[in-house]
């Protein structure tokens, strides 16, 4: 296990919204992954925009008031992946234990260079340099997004200037292959559109993709406060994070793993031992997005326990435009080595690791 404490200075990027149309009234509510003028979340957190039909009364989480709930819903909604709010489907409630569910997929993973330069360019204008920088990255992580989410990805996870998503078999049926070979080809695309972008004059973003495919397993850990976190594990993750390592600016590069589940319908060349620079599909696949998913009436509780209070606060208050803002925080980074993922133990070895944490974290 490895520990590292530093104190940095943190902005968040402003999220944009679209205006909410009118709902209809329903019973349900129908979650539809895609961010094509919808909402574009802060970084840490997965990007959607929902669909939302009905209006209908719930408990409010904190206060215990009964309100309307529908436009909460939809926003809390922009903030989980598809694999956790599919849960949500016929059951409101709020997750009382760990979970995990197993599957096979594909993953992939963006490792975007230039951030670090283009923030210190901006810092020194000041405020401007501030509203200029949200603007930028607004811009570029909403075209990644409605790239990836067009080509059927599930975006789980962002890490600083990266950002994780999965292609699941269960989300569409596909098998492996297909999942594989969509991921492939959205890689491509997202090099094709957003490389070498250049946001500021002297100052351009680089991309690099890496792609793992195998067993994984997705589910919840923690659940101190009610405060849950989103796992995705297993074999084909470690294969994506070394992928991308070998990959250049530019390129795609898939894992062995990868690459033999898709090579008859691709072009590419062997890059160290273990992955395959991706130059070309020929025949790729017409895109495919997420099937959309009906969330159960009264699931803003269920959907609330996976994202901070920080800005369930500020939804709970109407305050959708004031999401952003500059901090000065400590950020705490820890590793956990020695675990297995995949297999079901170590899965409660991690439970137990990021109930201690969060115990810790939380007083």
């Amino acid at each position: 296990m490895a520990l590292c404490c530093k104190a940095v200075n943190c902005g968040w990027t402003k999220l944009r919204r679209m205006p909410i149309s009118k709902w209809s009234v329903s019973s349900s509510a129908s979650y539809n992954q895609r961010t094509l003028g919808g909402v574009m979340p802060k970084f840490g957190i997965p990007a959607f925009s929902a669909n939302i039909e009905g209006v209908y009364r719930v408990t409010d989480y904190e206060n215990s008031s009964t309100a309307l709930m529908s436009d909460l819903l939809n926003y809390l909604a922009t903030y989980v992946p598809w694999l956790m709010a599919r849960r949500f489907a016929n059951d409101p409630t709020p997750p009382a234990a760990p979970q995990a569910d197993d599957f096979r997929a594909a993953v992939l993973f963006v490792d975007i260079s230039g951030f670090t330069r283009l923030a210190q360019k901006l810092a020194e204008e000041g405020t401007g340099g501030a509203e200029k920088l949200t603007r930028i990255l607004n811009d570029y992580f909403g075209q990644l997004i409605n790239i990836i989410t067009l080509h059927g990805g599930d975006v789980v996870k962002f890490a600083g200037d990266g950002l994780q998503a999965v292609w699941s078999t269960i989300a569409t049926g596909e098998d492996l292959e297909i999942v594989t070979l969509r991921a492939a080809h959205c890689g491509l695309t997202v090099q094709k559109q957003l490389q070498n972008y250049q946001p500021t004059d002297g100052t351009r973003l680089s991309l690099r993709i890496g792609i793992g495919a195998g067993d994984v397993i997705a589910g919840n850990v923690g659940g101190v406060l009610k405060r849950w976190e989103f796992l995705l594990a297993g074999q084909p993750i470690g294969q994506m994070n070394e992928a991308s390592e070998l990959a250049l600016p530019g390129q795609v590069v898939l894992s062995n793993e990868a690459w033999w589940l898709i090579e008859e319908q691709c072009r590419g060349e062997a890059v160290g031992p273990s992955g395959y620079i991706l130059q070309e599909i020929p025949k790729p696949l017409p895109p495919r997005a997420l099937p959309s998913t009906k969330l159960a009436p009264g699931s803003e509780n269920a959907l609330r326990s996976f994202v901070p209070a920080a800005i369930t606060q500020r939804l709970q208050a109407g305050q959708v435009n004031f999401l952003a803002e500059n901090r000065r925080v400590s950020v705490l980074f820890l590793q956990v080595n020695g675990l297995d993922e995949s297999q079901q133990r170590d899965v409660a070895n991690l439970q137990a690791v990021m109930q201690s944490l969060q115990n810790t974290l939380y007083r």
